[in-house]
């Protein structure tokens, strides 16, 4: 009886060493996976063209995933995180300002990306 026991135990110690090193080794490749997407960063300064003054309370939208930011007291604006790999469509539409419109494709090799926009006046 003894004997059937030992087994048993030593059967279930097994099962569960290998059960936990399967789970360590899974929860290691998702974590190196996701270590390999990088997140870039978009950031900018936002003027008028005509006398390079710094534009606050200007919204900048990256279109394809409907994010907004607002540009500080400096004109500046910043996005975070997004998809290596991804191109994204940078806008601003403000009256008084001819729309811009500008591609950006979010790389590894340029993990900060600035683009800095002079918005020119609407002609009349």
């Amino acid at each position: 009886m003894l004997c059937k026991k030992n087994i048993y135990l030593g059967l279930f110690i097994f099962i569960f060493g290998i059960s936990s090193v399967a789970m360590i080794n899974a929860t290691e490749k998702v974590v190196s996976q996701q270590d390999v997407v990088a997140a870039v960063t978009l950031e900018g300064t936002v003027t008028d063209s005509q006398t390079d003054i710094a534009l606050a309370g200007i919204e900048v939208e990256l279109v394809e995933i409907d994010q907004k930011a607002t540009t500080d007291e400096n004109g500046k604006y910043i996005f975070t995180d997004l998809t290596e790999g991804e191109t994204y469509m940078l806008k601003v539409e403000e009256d008084g300002f001819e729309d811009f419109k500008e591609t950006i494709e979010a790389t590894a090799e340029t993990p900060t990306i600035e683009v800095d926009i002079a918005l020119d006046a609407e002609m009349e």
